[in-house]
């Protein structure tokens, strides 16, 4: 029987249709461990895998185990990205995503970050993600960088690589930063759209709100490797295109 894409959709409302995608993602499994994994009868186990079958989200292996179809991991992942944006509903209804660059802008890579909420939390992390830093940290903000820098110089003195990047007509405080021992560099760009914070290990990302001010009262903080990734690339974007500051 051949399933309308509208109806094979439909099949994954189902919570446990769903949990049976998730727990066969990585291997495949045979029917008892699903039955026992999820918790349910072996006669509903039947039912959810063989609607599972004909909308050709899963497959049935010649040695009875199943194991999830390149179409249904493919529709798996879209899932989970739109489950993160559910999920953390409340951040994205007042943050304005849209400002990363379309090239940037990728949910999969995103969703591996998690959101911290509150100011006191936010600035913790920043000042954790300062304090860990024993090789480089990138910034790109707007406002004055001065207070940030100063609250931090023993990190000037240890070597650390800093960047900074920041929204133009801000004043740059050159005038501590001329000392050849200093590893710093200083970049504006016309529209610092978002904050993004970087060293070695972890990455945090700033929006703005629905009237373009940065919310510093929220963020997602991702230590991944692909987020890192990601967050270094969309920061060495910016720093190409910015315009060199000599100090």
């Amino acid at each position: 029987m051949l399933l309308e894409r509208g109806d094979k959709i439909f099949e994954l409302q189902s919570e446990y249709r769903r949990a049976i995608l998730e727990f066969i993602t990585d291997s495949p499994k045979r029917h008892g461990e699903i039955s026992r994994e999820l918790d349910i009868s072996p006669a509903e186990t039947t039912r959810h895998l063989a609607r599972l079958v004909v909308s050709d989200y899963i497959e049935k292996r010649p040695d009875s185990t199943y194991t999830i179809s390149k179409y249904g991991r493919l529709l798996y992942d879209q899932l989970l990205n739109m489950n993160y944006v559910i999920d953390n509903w409340d951040y994205f209804e007042k943050s304005e995503l849209s400002v990363i660059p379309k090239e940037f802008l990728s949910l999969p890579v995103i969703s591996e970050g998690r959101i911290i909420s509150g100011p006191l939390k936010v600035a913790g992390e920043l000042f954790n993600m300062t304090a860990s830093s024993t090789i480089f940290l990138w910034s790109m903000s707007r406002g004055p960088m001065e207070p940030f820098i100063m609250e931090h110089m023993d990190k000037l003195y240890q070597g650390v690589d800093m960047r900074f990047i920041q929204q133009e007509g801000e004043p740059i405080p050159s005038e501590f930063m001329n000392e050849l021992s200093f590893r710093i560099e200083f970049r504006t760009c016309e529209n610092a759209d978002f904050g993004l914070f970087i060293n070695e290990s972890r990455a945090l990302l700033i929006l703005p709100d629905s009237k373009n001010r940065l919310d510093y009262s929220s963020g997602i903080l991702g230590e991944s490797d692909t987020f890192l990734r990601w967050a270094s690339m969309l920061f060495e974007s910016y720093w190409s295109e910015g315009n060199y500051v000599s100090l």
